[in-house]
């Protein structure tokens, strides 16, 4: 058992803790206290839990005291694609003092980050050249927040204040370094320097968690993003610590989540960010196999990427070397494929940044089909599965399943057959439907060539507890389908009548 305490003292007019009575491990007693002047109001909400506060009254003056106590907590179960802890811990937190609205909490960033967006001569000759030749403010915008996104390195240099104020635009452009904050200031004061309205916006990211918005509070968030209302459409949404991300596109921790957006004169307004479809988060896998009689074959592969899968998969390619890439590409094919050999590869839409993501790449292997007996046999639910029946095993569930992101998932394989070898079913088709997502497989024989399709596409809705079994069986039956073997044959040819001398 250990026991332990400790006090803090907050020496200006804000409160920023909260406290968690919930660890990874059992909580025998644990009390949270807090000493503050009698004449300032407490606003606080607890999470998980029903718990109210011992209270001391004192008069003006004088310190009142807030007590909260519990007991015997249950450790808290790590379970993968839970919410975030904010969600599920309980916890409690507590709102600064003097914040009353969430108009307060607006007003406050305002005043924090307006004094450091005042543009220099250097700062406005970038934006001068960078939208010369743009013909609208969108064509001026992608600009800016293209150049803000590639040149400005994220580094996080937080002290005190600098936690929430970010610095001042001129130092950031200089340096070319900045966090979250400073990188968004930097974009909205070039943004206003090419004439578009631009505003700051607070955000708790989905690993965050979802703020309490009966809880005004600039600590719920952890994030700043840009947005541009009156540009395109509907408005441009932009974060561009996000390397990955195309101009209009937010990572996916960005998207559909409640945001704070700081108005002209400080005013706050909730809002939402926009949400893509699953069908835009999209990866496609085409493979053409020349197939040999010993089962091994020879493979051209193309893998595109679109949306959240490929600002995912840049943000882990951009700081490689071509080697640590190619090495990364082996451990992939091969996992894909037993025994594969990669012979070249190239990779489109990173440099610069484009949808598609497009790899291609050729390798080999000797193991593409295993022979049995007179007959070989191949899987190809091995190329085009994907690992949540792996993910997803444990028989109780006690935290809903929440995705980073939808997805939908196209493998189309074209095999050359060796001569005269033939599947034992010459077609097939079948498909597996629910809630949580859908599932298709099939192939059919035209001529030497062999052709398979799967076609996978899982929701993004959360998932609760009560529906987690019928959760896992779906996974089941879509495992099921992806394990059936095709079995290659090879035809005998007719031997002639023998004649008689």
């Amino acid at each position: 058992i250990i026991e332990y305490r400790y006090q803090v003292t907050v020496w200006n007019l804000t409160y920023w803790h909260s406290w968690r009575f919930q660890e990874s491990v059992p909580v025998l007693h644990s009390r949270f206290t807090l000493s503050s002047p009698a004449e300032l109001d407490v606003d606080y909400r607890t999470y998980g839990l029903d718990v109210e506060p011992q209270v001391i009254d004192a008069p003006t003056g004088f310190n009142s005291t807030y007590k909260w106590e519990v007991r015997n907590v249950e450790p808290l179960k790590s379970e993968i694609g839970m919410p975030s802890l904010n969600e599920v811990t309980k916890r409690l937190a507590l709102a600064p003092i003097g914040v009353k609205t969430w108009d307060d909490v607006s007003k406050w960033y305002h005043q924090l980050v307006r004094p450091r967006m005042q543009a220099n001569n250097k700062i406005r000759d970038i934006v001068a050249e960078l939208t010369e030749d743009a013909d609208s403010d969108y064509e001026k915008l992608r600009n800016i927040y293209t150049w803000v996104r590639d040149q400005v390195r994220y580094i996080a240099v937080e002290i005190g204040i600098g936690g929430y104020q970010p610095h001042y635009v001129k130092k950031v452009f200089s340096n070319q370094y900045g966090d979250c904050k400073d990188m968004v200031t930097l974009l909205c004061s070039m943004g206003e320097e090419a004439g578009i309205d631009m505003y700051q916006t607070l955000i708790s990211s989905q690993p965050n968690g979802i703020p309490d918005t009966t809880l005004p509070s600039q600590f719920q968030f952890n994030h700043v993003i840009a947005y541009a209302p009156e540009v395109g459409e509907n408005g441009i949404w932009m974060d561009p610590t996000e390397k990955g991300t195309e101009f209009g596109e937010l990572p996916w921790y960005d998207q559909g989540m409640p945001v704070l957006m700081v108005g002209e004169d400080g005013e706050g307004q909730f809002l939402t960010t926009p949400k893509v479809s699953v069908q835009e988060n999209k990866v496609t896998i085409d493979w053409r196999v020349d197939l040999d009689e010993s089962g091994a074959a020879s493979v051209h592969g193309t893998k595109k990427l679109w949306g959240s899968p490929a600002s995912e998969l840049r943000e882990d390619l951009f700081g490689a070397t071509r080697t640590s890439r190619e090495k990364w590409l082996e451990r992939q094919v091969a996992s894909l494929c037993s025994g594969a050999d990669l012979d070249s590869f190239r990779i489109t839409g990173l440099d610069p940044i484009q949808n598609p993501l497009q790899l291609e790449y050729f390798f080999n292997t000797k193991t593409f089909a295993v022979p049995r007996s007179e007959r070989m046999v191949f899987r190809p639910g091995s190329i085009a599965s994907f690992d949540y029946p792996d993910l997803f095993r444990s028989a109780r569930r006690e935290y809903p399943i929440r995705f980073q992101f939808g997805m939908l998932r196209d493998v189309n394989i074209v095999m050359n057959l060796p001569d005269s070898w033939n599947p034992e079913t010459p077609s097939y088709h079948d498909s597996v439907a629910s809630e949580f997502g859908k599932a298709s497989w099939e192939w059919e024989t035209a001529g030497t060539q062999f052709h398979t399709h799967a076609r996978y596409l899982m929701n993004d809705e959360e998932i609760p507890p009560a529906k987690y079994d019928a959760f896992r069986e779906f996974l089941d039956q879509v495992r099921y389908h992806d394990l059936q073997e095709v079995l290659l044959r090879k035809e005998e040819r007719p031997v002639a009548d023998a004649q008689p001398n």
